[in-house]
């Protein structure tokens, strides 16, 4: 239960904050904002069927599906997910592998 409560927190928080990245200021479903950070987010290695790396949920996803299908800015919007971390960012690289909206791209320590 905690684990679930958990895993509910960070990804709600995630698609809070993508929320403030797609609100315009005329049509504000939240605060609107040019950058939102979440602290306690990026969970970026979590498959769809598995846990990975201590990541139960892949809320990085999760922000960017939801900013792709709620975006009503520009349909040709693309999506650049920074990864500056110790590793890399398995998890968000193939879920958006093939995706011509997302690119990805992992800064880490080590190869």
């Amino acid at each position: 239960f905690i684990l679930w409560k958990y895993c509910q927190y960070v990804a709600g928080a995630s698609l809070q904050a993508a929320d403030c990245l797609l609100s315009s200021p005329k049509n504000s479903r939240s605060v609107s904002s040019d950058v939102s950070i979440h602290w306690g987010g990026g969970r970026h290695h979590a498959d769809p069927r598995k846990a990975s790396g201590f990541c139960f949920i892949n809320d990085v996803c999760l922000a960017i599906n939801h900013m792709l299908k709620y975006n009503t800015i520009d349909s040709s919007t693309r999506i650049l997910y920074l990864d500056i971390d110790i590793h890399h960012g398995d998890g968000v690289q193939r879920a958006f592998y093939d995706s011509e909206s997302v690119l990805t791209v992992s800064l880490h320590r080590y190869a």
